[in-house]
């Protein structure tokens, strides 16, 4: 079968996700750990027995392996920083979860940092410099500090 060659060809490193990421919210891997364990909070709480798949343990922990942040307060303050920034839900993430220390490592994690065509919500350009980089992994930084 010939495949469509109108499709483009996914790249996360110039965010072409693919269809089901376009609407898709991304977390952090401090949000993951709250969803899981409310989840197994909830089905003991209603004193049913939860006994959790491999797939459930596994995520858990894993994402409480690679959490930058000890505490969903700290993620949600995070995520408000990176939004306030115009990135896109998997810039968030990655710089989220990954906190590069400067702005030339986050450039290497995701490509698409600076964007030069970049825009904001009503579609005027908003470029993100790179000393705005800067100044971002530094709030997230100070985050990390002190709300953990």
């Amino acid at each position: 079968m010939a495949r469509d060659l109108s499709e483009e060809e996914e790249d996360a490193q110039q965010l072409k996700l693919g269809g089901g990421f376009q609407r898709a919210q991304c977390l952090l891997n401090a949000e993951v750990i709250g969803i899981l364990e409310q989840r197994q909070h909830l089905e003991e709480n209603n004193n049913q027995e939860f006994t959790p798949t491999p797939v459930f343990d596994k995520s858990l922990e894993y994402a409480k392996r690679f959490r930058k942040y000890n505490n969903l307060a700290a993620a949600t303050e995070a995520r408000k920083e990176l939004m306030n920034r115009n990135l896109e839900q998997f810039e968030i993430c990655v710089i989220g979860n990954l906190c590069p220390v400067s702005a030339a490592e986050a450039k290497a994690i995701q490509a698409s940092l600076p964007d030069p065509y970049r825009k904001d919500k009503e579609g005027h350009p908003d470029p993100l410099s790179e000393d705005d980089i800067e100044k971002l992994l530094t709030d997230i930084a100070h985050i990390r500090r002190f709300n953990n």
